[in-house]
């Protein structure tokens, strides 16, 4: 959260708080393995963001929180699962391989 590729948001949304909660999701975290808490503290903060006119494509930089749609969608980082047609970023290797979840946990 603290990291670069949040940074265009931190003057919008006060990071603290949110860094805060995701240090003690992860920490107690018991859903399945670390990264599915870790996912969504950070998709909290990335939604707090987009609502404030911020968005961040966070999830095709943080691997183990790959988000792939069910074809016909992609992956949007404003909507999360669009139209291929009207998505602003295709996101060509969920649909190549027809994989798909809400989270991927590697």
């Amino acid at each position: 959260l603290k990291s670069d590729l949040f940074k265009e948001c931190h003057d919008v949304v006060d990071v603290e708080r949110y860094y805060d909660n995701c240090y003690y999701d992860v920490c107690g975290c018991d859903l399945g393995g670390d990264c599915t808490c870790l996912c969504d503290a950070l998709a909290t903060y990335a939604k707090e963001c987009s609502d404030n006119g911020v968005h961040i494509d966070w999830r095709s930089t943080t691997r183990e929180c790959d988000l792939c749609c069910k074809p016909p969608f992609v992956y949007d980082p404003v909507d999360q699962c669009v139209l291929a047609t009207r998505a602003r970023t295709a996101r060509a290797r969920c649909l190549a391989t027809g994989a798909w979840s809400s989270v991927v946990v590697l």
